[in-house]
């Protein structure tokens, strides 16, 4: 299992578990079938409706090709990394910086599939994946991205952190904490793990600035001396809200 260390704009140091070229290779192929269907699905309204030859040769230039080959890259830029397949396989691209894929970066991975999958059927993606320190193929090398884990089964681990036993007669104090989203609060909870194993100056300025981060965006009116207090709070309101 390859993992990589990311050092978030808060300077706190998260680790991520790359995707192996079998995850890879399974979102791949997930996402052809999702393409094969949509286009089976689309010729049989042509059918259904009995259009003309003309018409459907428009919607094939217009809907079809354009699905076809654009699908991965659209996804990839606007659905924050991930097609549909990476996303039924819990992975997704992300700037080796930890930050989300930026159009030009998903354009330049689009563009070297041509090398990395079509030209070389796919061997050159398996073997650059397979032996390169970040699990990178050549489109991730020029682009400055990588392919990563989402953290599974948060709910429960954050569960850990906070020892939470019933929440029955527990009363959410932040609601707006449902802006969040899942990953949000798993780096709240990895931020407080490192403040307590490494109880530095870095990793208290770290918990500062994401307290004050999260209630700027939450709105929140943040007490100074109460920050891991707020953030521990933030998880367990996260935790009831979302069950």
């Amino acid at each position: 299992m390859k993992t990589i260390k990311i050092v978030t704009p808060q300077n706190v140091l998260i680790e991520h578990e790359l995707a192996s070229v079998v995850l890879r290779t399974v979102a791949l192929f997930l996402d052809q079938i999702i393409i094969i269907l949509f286009l089976v699905f689309v010729f049989i309204l042509f059918e259904f409706f009995n259009m003309p030859g003309a018409i459907i040769d428009l919607m094939i230039y217009v809907l079809v090709i354009p699905v076809y080959f654009l699908y991965s890259l659209l996804f990839e830029a606007y659905n924050y990394g991930q097609t549909l397949g990476k996303r039924a396989i819990g992975i997704k691209v992300r700037r080796l910086d930890g930050n989300e894929v930026t159009f030009t970066e998903a354009v330049t991975r689009w563009l070297m599939r041509i090398p990395d999958v079509f030209i070389s059927a796919g061997s050159l993606a398996a073997i650059l994946i397979h032996s390169t320190e970040r699990s990178q193929r050549l489109g991730d090398i020029l682009a400055g991205t990588i392919v990563v884990k989402q953290v599974s089964n948060a709910t429960v681990t954050l569960d850990g952190l906070l020892k939470i036993n019933s929440s029955e007669n527990y009363t959410p104090k932040y609601v707006d904490v449902l802006k969040l989203n899942e990953e949000d609060v798993v780096l709240i909870k990895q931020t407080i793990v490192r403040y307590n194993k490494y109880s530095n100056v870095a990793h208290k300025e770290a918990i500062s600035l994401l307290a004050a981060k999260l209630a700027q965006t939450l709105n929140i009116e943040l007490e100074k001396q109460n920050e891991i207090k707020f953030l521990k709070t933030l998880i367990k309101d996260y935790i009831v809200l979302t069950r």
